[in-house]
């Protein structure tokens, strides 16, 4: 389980990079500040709290952008078999043709 909570993390890391999702200081601000209400008595390292902070907006952020762009379209079963490419038949057909005008040739000994 946590090595699949780990491969999660680092494609939810991978995607915030390649799509240049970040999140604001005033963003990371708000909620350190939030957590310190629910937590008033709490022996936090700063840095640290600063750290989780940004990194678990961040994981919602790719969230929220994931279910944005993705996409599920349901289709009937067996519907998914590779489609024949047109530029595919002619290349068979060219095939079937060089097959079929070839011609056997038998060598007769010479006596």
């Amino acid at each position: 389980e946590a090595i699949a909570r780990l491969k999660q993390s680092l494609a939810l890391a991978e995607i915030a990079k390649l799509e240049s999702l970040s999140v604001e200081a005033a963003e990371v601000a708000a909620e350190v500040a939030s957590v310190r209400k629910q937590f008033p008595k709490g022996d936090f390292d700063p840095e640290r709290l600063r750290e989780f902070v940004r990194e678990d907006l961040l994981k919602q952020k790719t969230l929220t952008w994931l279910e944005a762009q993705g996409t599920i379209e349901l289709v009937p079963e067996g519907s998914l078999t590779p489609a024949v490419d047109e530029s595919d038949e002619d290349a068979e057909d060219a095939e079937t043709s060089e097959a079929a005008t070839s011609v056997e040739v038998e060598v007769v000994g010479e006596e």
